[in-house]
């Protein structure tokens, strides 16, 4: 028997806020809800720095730094790096939304379960260093499962030059 979920989404990056739901009239059992910052519940999609290897260059990298923000490509077409980072973080939560397989909820018990996500955007444009911690095996699983499905990226730059790009996206699911 399938379940009616009503998926909330909320994407915040610098002063963006955008959110994503079913319509009103269906009933609410579980949710996945994302969001950034350091708020109580959801998904904080932000880039973290990062100390490249030694044999690399070494650059500290974070967001403030970026000349270009790692793109979909549906985001392509913009050139503002604060508007880049607003359409990544709309497409990773329309991703994460679309892709969640919300099964994994299945045999938990009811309330909020966190999925904390950690992973590279390679100078390829590749997810990789996937990392995903939850109480529940399963949900990390099904974390991973979402991240390994994603499309290849372009990769961030600071002066034209592709650096690697860490993030961490915490996901919060609600199970009623």
């Amino acid at each position: 028997m399938k379940t009616r979920i009503k998926t909330a989404l909320t994407a915040i990056f610098i002063a963006a806020f955008t959110s994503v739901s079913a319509q009103e009239n269906e009933p609410i059992t579980d949710s996945i809800v994302i969001e950034k910052g350091k708020l109580a519940d959801g998904i904080t999609l932000k880039e973290i720095r990062l100390q490249k290897s030694k044999s690399e260059k070494s650059i500290k990298l974070d967001s403030t730094i970026l000349t270009k923000s790692p793109l979909f490509e549906e985001c392509k077409s913009i050139s503002d790096v604060s508007e880049q980072k607003d359409c990544f973080s709309i497409s990773i939560t329309k991703l994460v939304n679309r892709k969640f397989n919300t099964s994994a909820l299945k045999g938990l018990p009811s309330g909020r379960h966190k999925i904390y996500c950690f992973f590279n955007i390679s100078k390829n444009g590749n997810i990789e260093n996937l990392e995903a911690y939850s109480k529940y095996k399963k949900l990390e699983i099904a974390a991973v499962n979402v991240f390994e499905n994603i499309p290849k990226i372009e990769p961030g730059e600071i002066d034209n030059e592709p650096v690697i790009v860490r993030y961490f996206l915490p996901i919060t699911l609600l199970k009623n």
